[in-house]
Formats: C-alpha cells, structure tokens, sequence
C-alpha cells in the first residue's frame, strides 16, 4: 500500500500529462516538453519527498554525527554521487567522514568500523547485497546505524537505528536517476544543515575563512 501511494504521489500532474517518474519523456516529444518534463520530475521528487519525510528521525541522525564528529559513508552506484557531495559538505565544517563507495571498501569498512561513530548507509532501492551484509556486522558490533532509503521493502531497516525514507518512487526500468538522485540530495542537504546548525556560529566562521583562503589562494595561484 505504501509503494502504490508512493507511485501514485509520484506522477506529477502537468496541465494535461502525467509524467512518469521512470520514463518522463516519449522518443517525439518536442524538446521544450522534455525540458518542462523533467523540471516537473524534479519538483515532484522534492514535493512528495517532504510530504512524508520525518524530520524528527534526520534530526537525531545528525545529532549523532555532531556529537561524535565524524561518520561513515556507505554507498554504491547511483547512491554515490549524492553521498559524496554531502561529504564534502560535512568537511567543509570540521567532521571527519570515512567513505566506502565500492565493495570491497564498503566491506572492509565494516569489518573495521568502530561503536564510537555512527554509519550512515544511503540506498535507494535497498539492493545492493554488499550494503546488506555491511549493515548486518554493523549491527552486530552495536556501531549506530542510520538509514537513507527509498520506498521499498526491505531487511536493511531492521539494522538501522534510525531511517530516514524518501517518499518518492522511481521504478525500473528507467532512463536514469533523475527523480530519485534529486530526492536523496535534498534529503542529504536537509541532514547536512541540520548538523551544520548545531553549530551555527562557528561553522559560519569556518566558512568566511574558507572563502577569504580560497581567493587569495587565486590571486596567488
């Protein structure tokens, strides 16, 4: 029931077309359509995103990763790019990110991770078996497991101390991460604020001085 409301909530409705979130565009659509297609896949993906996403859950992630200053990241294929903007985020402010994108890393990382900081694992479609067997040995070593995940059953949820879900379905077949990929960045960047807030002042220092280094690093260079 949850997926079917998912989906449903997922069509975006133009002013005289649904569009599909895995096939937003037909082979002779003109190329202003295409363009006006994929704009509203985007803000469709955001909307229904919000719509459900429970804060509350993102916000206790982010106090963990705060708290300890540091965290994990787990991530594969299309996962990977959003996962890695947000840890260049996370750097930018002081947090010490550990990232395991491929599966041998993903694997070790496991393995080795240890119960002081949190392991932020960020699927989609909860498929990938690498990321299944991680979030179990995680669990089993009482490492803080949180959860980014599409709408989609799945045993990862029940390793995860904290899950955040992205109420947008994206089903496949499809041309590509387009919907999805713009769900699971917004989320990102409202778990990302969230941490950066809990020190507000201080990141916004961080980021002045940042900005003064990086100019006159280009007048210099």
């Amino acid at each position: 029931m949850c997926i079917q409301l998912a989906r449903e909530l997922s069509s975006f409705v133009g002013e005289s077309v649904d569009v599909d979130a895995a096939f937003p565009f037909a082979h002779f659509d003109d190329r202003k359509v295409m363009a006006e297609r994929i704009a509203d896949l985007n803000i469709s993906a955001i909307s229904n995103t919000f719509a459900s996403l429970k804060v509350d859950r993102l916000y206790s992630m982010a106090k963990g990763i705060r708290e300890k200053k540091s965290v994990t990241l787990y991530a594969m294929e299309e996962n990977v790019l959003p996962a890695q903007d947000f840890a260049d985020k996370l750097l930018s402010i002081g947090i010490n990110v550990r990232t395991a994108f491929r599966a041998v890393n993903v694997t070790n990382c496991a393995l080795t991770q240890t119960a002081d900081s949190p392991a932020l694992l960020i699927s989609y479609y909860h498929k990938e078996q690498v990321i299944q067997n991680a979030a179990r040995s995680l669990c089993e070593r009482k490492v803080p497991v949180y959860l980014i995940c599409g709408p989609f059953t799945s045993g990862l949820t029940k390793y995860a101390s904290e899950t955040a879900e992205i109420g947008f379905y994206e089903s496949q077949p499809r041309i590509g991460p387009i919907g999805s990929r713009t769900a699971t960045c917004a989320v990102l960047d409202v778990l990302y604020a969230y941490v950066f807030n809990q020190d507000y002042e201080k990141n916004v220092a961080l980021m002045n001085n940042g900005g003064d280094y990086r100019k006159y690093g280009s007048e210099n260079g």
